[in-house]
């Protein structure tokens, strides 16, 4: 794992922590406007929180999930519940197993392929013209990527066919603008262009990915449907 990812999340943990201590205190103090805003800002605080998790273990979701449950279980069972017969004690024996599952799997060493990374790394090395990273093939839902000169291009096209079906909707395109692309040829593609010249401007465009793929898209439907493919 990162050194610099876990700096990061225990960084937002502290965040999320101290937010939600100013929130119960202003509303004990019956202060709801400034408790709005500690919502608001606790709710940003741990939507990125999320993505950084998301990042670090990909089953983050599931195993959180799966915690929730057990613990809403066992509340169950001991509040003794006679209706509920055996079923809390099988559902939580249940939920335990298949939390154990995914935290075996999360402990194991993957290989640190870094796929997205050597296809940037070899464009701006000159090794290849360009490269597609398909987020989901089935809706081709794609994004193009390709250098010119010192730029590099990110292109999704095909918005209106996209907002239509509603692939994309119309906090996509804002989330989208928020991270500089902005709308041409007849508000059909959103395109970016940013400087590529040297490794920190690969981890720049990484980083663009990565929350276009956490924060504005639902990664979880890309299993089985999203992959990259490159030019030479």
């Amino acid at each position: 794992m990162s050194t610099k990812l876990e700096k990061l999340i225990a960084a937002y943990e502290a965040e999320s922590a101290s937010l939600t201590a100013e929130l119960e205190e202003c509303v004990a103090e019956m202060d709801y406007g400034r408790a709005h805003l500690f919502s608001k800002a606790l709710r940003h605080v741990n939507q990125q929180l999320q993505t950084l998790c998301n990042l670090q273990d990909k089953w983050h979701d599931e195993k959180d999930f799966l915690a929730h449950s057990i613990r809403f279980w066992e509340e169950r069972a001991s509040a003794e519940e006679e209706y509920l017969g055996r079923y809390p004690t099988e559902r939580i024996a249940e939920e335990k197993k298949k939390l154990a599952e995914l935290q075996q799997a999360s402990a194991q060493k993957t290989q640190p392929g870094h796929c997205v990374r050597t296809v940037l790394s070899s464009l701006l090395a000159g090794e290849i013209t360009g490269c597609t990273l398909v987020f989901h093939d089935s809706n081709r839902l794609i994004c193009t990527i390709r250098l010119a000169r010192k730029t590099l291009i990110l292109t999704v096209p095909e918005v209106r066919r996209h907002q239509d079906s509603y692939t994309l909707k119309k906090r996509h395109i804002k989330c989208f603008k928020r991270l500089g692309f902005r709308l041409f040829d007849d508000k059909d593609k959103l395109m970016l262009f940013v400087p590529y010249t040297s490794p920190e401007d690969v981890r720049a465009v990484q980083g663009i990915l990565a929350r276009i793929t956490f924060d504005i898209l639902n990664f979880k439907e890309f299993t089985g449907e999203s992959y990259i493919k490159y030019y030479p």
